[in-house]
């Protein structure tokens, strides 16, 4: 998720984004679960908080602030798609250590 929320917020506001990720519980979230859950003051059916409720709320004010079209799109794991792949690869070094550089020295995420 927090690859997300850098995504998101990299990306000029005014500028189109087509978001693929691996993760089909990022998309049912971003496109439906979100708004459920900021009506039910972030709690879930049972009335728990919900996990990484800070980071979706990041995440949803983050959407709201672009003016151009975000499209939300699932893709396969593990099937050689180039910058899925490295998502993968980022996420696995971040969970070893406390700082990820998520930006390669002359590219943009």
């Amino acid at each position: 998720m927090t690859a997300v929320l850098y995504a998101i917020k990299v990306v000029p506001t005014w500028t189109p984004v087509q978001a693929c990720t691996d993760s089909q519980l990022v998309v049912d979230t971003v496109l439906y679960w979100m708004e459920v859950w900021k009506r039910r003051g972030w709690k879930t059916k049972s009335g728990k908080m919900v996990e990484n409720v800070h980071l979706w709320q990041e995440i949803q004010e983050a959407l709201k602030e672009r003016t151009a079209e975000t499209h939300w799109v699932k893709v396969l794991s593990h099937v050689g798609i180039e910058g899925n792949e490295k998502a993968d690869e980022l996420a696995k070094e971040g969970a070893m250590k406390h700082e990820v550089q998520l930006r390669e020295e002359g590219r943009q995420a």
